[in-house]
């Protein structure tokens, strides 16, 4: 949505004429024996299933959101559910007449369109262009079997679709580059970077750090640093410390307790002190 959008109350309420050309409405009249003619039965059987499919998996998020299951499987959602239904017949028709290189742009409640668009797919396309599309989706392990690069056999896994885990991929490469000069090497770096960061945090009197912050007892702890700014707004924070200085940071709710007692707040998680780049923040 616009940030800024400038209204003229003049402009807006001069006098004017808007003119249209004819809008047809309710003109379809024809039955499914009229259509016979120009669609075959299997394709009529397939937008039939297709809407099907549709209006069930539209259903099921009803349900989940009204009545946290479906078909006993209890599930707890409380996001929004923008549904579609009354809507399959736009979805399926649509889809009929574009190819599997079309685009579509969807809204918020696109849940059938992407339903649609994948049916068509998969009756239009041959086989060879479907395993094309689909090998990097099928391919790869499952939590469970993530050391092999074959979709396990067994459910649920089965079904648990999924591209090769890149990301992790990376940051286990970068892991390694970082361990080349040894295990030891790599901890006295994260601990220097730990006990700079203590230190700043020393200064700072609104900062409550969680743990060990005594720099005479780092050997006791590891480079993860839990601290709270309330009442500031640590999401805030993190984002700075991030942007300005380089340091990786997590905002998340934290349900600990201080030493000093029950008191229950809110936390900044900061992973793994991080080098601050050339260029990056301040020097402060």
């Amino acid at each position: 949505m616009s940030k800024q959008l400038f209204v003229d109350p003049k402009a807006m309420r001069a006098p004017g004429t808007i003119k249209l050309n004819d809008i047809v409405s309710n003109a379809y009249q024809k039955t499914v024996k009229d259509e016979t003619g120009r669609y075959s039965k299997t394709d009529l059987i397939n937008v039939y299933r297709d809407m099907a499919y549709v209006r069930e998996f539209e259903t099921m998020l009803q349900l989940i959101k009204t009545t946290s299951e479906y078909q006993g499987v209890a599930y707890n959602h409380p996001g929004p559910a923008h549904l579609g239904i009354g809507q399959e017949a736009a979805y399926v028709g649509q889809a009929y007449h574009l190819n599997i290189d079309d685009f579509s742009f969807g809204s918020h409640r696109s849940h059938g369109e992407i339903l649609a668009r994948g049916l068509r797919a998969v009756e239009t396309a041959d086989e060879a262009r479907l395993t094309e599309i689909m090998r990097p989706v099928i391919e790869g392990g499952t939590g469970s079997r993530s050391d092999s690069e074959e979709q396990p056999e067994f459910l649920p896994d089965k079904f648990e679709s999924g591209t090769l885990p890149l990301p992790a991929i990376i940051g286990l490469r970068q892991a390694l580059l970082a361990l080349e000069n040894g295990t030891q090497a790599a901890y006295r770096h994260e601990m220097e970077l730990t006990s700079q960061f203590l230190h700043g945090l020393s200064g700072i009197s609104s900062a409550k750090v969680a743990g060990i912050s005594d720099q005479a007892r780092l050997a006791e702890r590891l480079g993860v640093v839990s601290v709270d700014f309330s009442p500031s707004d640590n999401a805030e924070l993190a984002y700075a410390l991030e942007q300005e200085a380089g340091v990786m940071c997590r905002e998340k709710m934290l349900e600990s307790y201080v030493s000093s007692g029950n008191d229950r707040y809110k936390g900044v998680v900061l992973y793994r002190c991080k080098k601050q780049q050339p260029g990056r923040g301040s020097k402060k």
